[in-house]
């Protein structure tokens, strides 16, 4: 595991009162604008997208310009925004002309906008000094984006013989880019009749987590006796994903659909067999439920590896060591023929033939397979942070076994700190909950950024964070620091140490 360790200075500020004068003394001015996407534009009668930036000294009597620099910004202020003087209300005010879309592409926090900071020059019409003044235009989310899920259906194979308990399949998830509570999820299975005699309602068999997703498991026997042991038969269900805004009425609901196909346990087929794998209810020699594995490659490696694979679950008495899929074909007459093994699918796909598997008898009707990565093929998306490998064990074309390789793309560095300072400071007066901010003259919050080498832009739970204990700061998911418990005070101290660790998982799958 690689570790990134930071330790940054908060500074706690002595709470001021501001002086009036014709531009007022305030030097960071703090507005906000809901988001909206472009090419959408705010009606100009609409006072959410107009805010106020000086309404005491003399509003009336002020000029403002803006720094050359903003002109190269992403959002350079004369085409997303404009200021004048208000005489309804007499205040000086921004307004925003253009819509700008506070999401960005992935759900990472990283690419969000929500903060733009601009620098301008306040002075009175009649003469007088220029006071250079930070504005920070804080884009607010709003509910427009629906849970996404990375496909839009999942199916598995069972044995009808799977023990209560065990789990079905891993990584149903889905990714929100909104923030907040608009990113929340509540997850739901959702029966569905499809009026197909084979095809039964899974709701009552299986369970996902509501607060997290990820693990779909079996709560209830899959074995149905009314049915001809000859035949396989499939359960069906949506998986519902919805954001938790408020009001309830703006939320939003994803939802991806789910087959599991329940096959008979009693004919002789293929069995995958290691010690520590999840076993029928009704014995059944060398023969494991939903074998998987999970091993890992090095982000743009190109050399032909052979991959070291570890059981799923992990063998508590040879912990640490790699093993080789072993299966045996309990139909084979005298070992007569070898089964097939091949790559049916990966997930995310086309990365079929960057892998190669081939298959060793070892002994009467056992087998032994090898999977390697193939020579001058490489993994070096930056969209995923795990692939699935599928593989099909085909002596049966009506009973085959299926085996789940996850392949962990990982990265020889540690994981970097993006943010410019790791200096911020709170007031004095903060409440619990209160986040610091960047530096005394500018009000924009402080958002701790890091990032990991491999640049899995679409996985931001890669990294674990922990502020190591000592102080009443935390850090939430989105790198803000916030005020999390006690109360703070000025005179008895100003400075706290705030130390935070980064670590990226080993494996996640």
């Amino acid at each position: 595991m690689e570790r990134l360790v930071l330790t940054g200075a908060l500074a706690l500020l002595w709470t001021t009162v501001a002086c009036q004068n014709a531009c007022n003394s305030t030097s960071t001015i703090v507005i906000a604008f809901p988001e909206l996407d472009p090419p959408n534009k705010p009606s100009e009668t609409d006072p959410v997208y107009t805010k106020a930036i000086l309404t005491n000294g003399r509003p009336f009597n002020v000029s403002f310009t803006f720094s050359p620099d903003d002109k190269r910004k992403k959002f350079p202020f004369d085409d997303y925004f404009r200021h004048n003087f208000s005489a309804s209300t007499n205040s000086y005010v921004v307004s925003m002309k253009q819509g700008i879309d506070r999401d960005g592409k992935t759900s990472s926090p990283f690419d969000d906008t929500d903060f733009i900071n601009y620098t301008m020059y306040c002075q009175a019409v009649d003469g007088g000094t220029v006071e250079e003044k930070k504005l920070a235009i804080q884009i607010l989310d709003v509910n427009d984006n629906a849970p996404l899920f990375s496909f839009e259906s999942y199916g598995v194979f069972l044995n009808e013989f799977a023990p209560v308990g065990v789990t079905v399949l891993r990584g149903i998830v889905a990714d929100d880019l909104d923030a907040g509570l608009n990113r929340e999820i509540t997850y739901r299975l959702t029966s569905v009749a499809l009026g197909v005699p084979s095809v039964y309602n899974g709701t009552d068999y299986f369970y996902l987590p509501t607060e997290k997703g990820d693990a779909v498991t079996l709560i209830r026997s899959a074995v149905l006796p009314t049915l001809s042991l000859t035949s396989y038969y499939d359960f069906y269900f949506l998986v519902t994903a919805q954001d938790r805004a408020v009001p309830a009425s703006s939320q939003r609901l994803g939802k991806t659909s789910f087959f599991v196909s329940v096959l008979n346990g009693s004919e002789p087929s293929v069995g995958v067999y290691y010690p520590s794998c999840i076993q029928p209810v009704v014995p059944s020699p060398k023969k494991c439920i939903l074998p998987r594995y999970y091993t890992s490659v090095t982000f743009g490696d190109t050399s032909e590896i052979k991959l070291e694979l570890y059981p799923d679950p992990p063998d508590p008495n040879n912990t640490g060591t790699p093993v080789d899929i072993m299966f045996q074909d309990e139909s084979l007459i005298n070992g007569s023929q070898t089964p097939i093994v091949s790559i049916q699918e990966t997930l995310p796909s086309n990365y079929e033939k960057v892998f190669t598997v081939s298959v060793t008898q070892v002994g009467k009707n056992n087998f032994k397979c090898e999977l390697r990565k193939v020579a001058g093929k490489a993994l070096n998306s930056t969209s995923f942070k795990t692939l699935q490998i599928s593989l099909e064990i085909d002596e049966d074309p009506l009973l085959p076994e299926w085996v789940t390789i996850y392949v962990m793309v990982k990265g020889p560095y540690a994981p970097v700190l993006l943010s410019n300072s790791t200096d911020c400071y709170i007031y004095e007066n903060a409440t619990l909950g209160s986040r610091a901010i960047s530096d005394k003259s500018n009000g924009g919050l402080y958002k701790l950024m890091f990032s990991d080498p491999n640049k899995y832009s679409s996985s931001p739970g890669i990294l674990d964070v922990t502020v190591l204990p000592g102080t009443p700061f935390t850090v939430d998911n989105d790198g803000f620091v916030s005020l999390a418990t006690g109360a703070l005070d000025f005179e008895s101290q100003q400075i706290y140490n705030v130390t935070v660790s980064f670590l990226r998982l080993k494996y996640v799958y």
